[in-house]
């Protein structure tokens, strides 16, 4: 009878360990086929800070351990390495080096046009061949060299299918946002958005040393450094892809603009009514805008002006008729302005 028992005990003890064997096999195969990188779902809520070292873990709400944004850093830095391409003067034989690299660039186009600017390289020379390497390693002479009035430097190679980034618009800025200069084999520099105006991008410590492109943690485009050490919105490259695309043979880089003098005016009409705009000081003499000087330009294309002329042409092409809305003569008139 004694050894029945023991049996007995022996059996349902083997039976508790294969029922716990199981149930963690099932718990273990939900968490990795259910791990999205960045959320690891739990049973219950765990203080898991105590146990991780180096690393901050935030348990927020339910069952969700956040993954600390240093690690999201690391993953962007590593993403965006493919919209790289690196700068360096011809060789008469590779391979090209780490030290051999001048200066950066990012990938604009597919079919091989490079942005970067006079800060990235600042002894740029026209007689100088150059190569462009490729986040893969392969090498590509550059064709074209073309120049924006801003700094900004578009380099031509025959490349094919190349990896471009998106664009975060000025417009979806957030202030206090992180942002990142991904430097290649150089590491990375981070900082946050301390202020926008006027389609420029200040930085909280603006103290990046490759002042070249400026991404977010989506991995977009955030704005890109021209020749004043301005940090131009994205918006700013609008005109260069339009005109790439218009003019691949030439290269030539359009840019809108009125070629008109204003002054940011505004006038109290009474206690609760403001009028604001650009008062037109000086119109060319060959003026084929529809603008007279005196006038005062309320909105255009429906949007009350608050930004500088210079931005708000921007986000439109050559070639595009706008509505402005105007005060002339203390009359308010719409006027169409075709963009040369």
């Amino acid at each position: 009878m004694k050894v029945f028992i023991k049996i007995i005990k022996v059996a349902l003890i083997v039976v508790a360990i294969l029922v716990l064997s199981f149930a963690s096999a099932i718990l273990g195969i939900y968490i990795v086929f259910n791990n999205d990188n960045s959320k690891i779902p739990l049973l219950n809520k765990i203080d898991v800070s105590k146990k991780v070292k180096n690393t901050s873990v935030v348990v927020e709400k339910r069952d969700e351990v956040h993954i600390d944004k240093d690690i999201q850093l690391q993953g962007s830095y590593k993403d965006t390495q493919q919209f790289l391409s690196y700068i360096a003067l011809k060789k008469d034989k590779g391979p090209y080096l780490d030290s051999d690299i001048i200066g950066f660039g990012v990938n604009i186009t597919g079919d091989g046009y490079i942005l970067t600017n006079v800060n990235a390289i600042p002894q740029i020379k026209k007689d100088t061949k150059y190569v462009i390497i490729l986040n893969d390693s392969k090498v590509f002479d550059v064709k074209n060299i073309i120049y924006d009035k801003y700094g900004f430097i578009i380099f031509k190679i025959d490349g094919q299918k190349m990896d471009v980034p998106s664009f975060t618009y000025y417009d979806d800025i957030n202030i206090g946002a992180t942002v990142y200069s991904n430097n290649g084999p150089f590491g990375i520099e981070v900082d946050t958005i301390k202020s926008k105006k006027d389609g420029i991008i200040q930085l909280s410590n603006n103290q990046m040393s490759n002042k070249y492109g400026i991404f977010d943690l989506s991995n977009k485009l955030v704005g890109f450094y021209g020749n004043d050490n301005n940090l131009y919105s994205s918006n700013y490259l609008k005109n260069i892809l339009y005109s790439l695309t218009l003019n691949k043979n030439t290269g030539k880089i359009l840019r809108p603009s009125l070629n008109i003098e204003y002054s940011n005016y505004t006038n109290i009409i009474s206690e609760d009514n403001t009028l604001s705009g650009f008062y037109i000081t000086k119109v060319p003499l060959q003026n084929s805008y529809n603008l007279m000087e005196g006038d005062i330009i309320k909105k255009i294309d429906g949007y009350a002006v608050k930004d500088s002329l210079d931005y708000i042409l921007q986000n439109y092409k050559v070639g595009d008729t706008l509505d402005f809305d105007i005060i002339r003569d203390n009359k308010e008139i719409e006027v169409k302005v075709e963009l040369k």
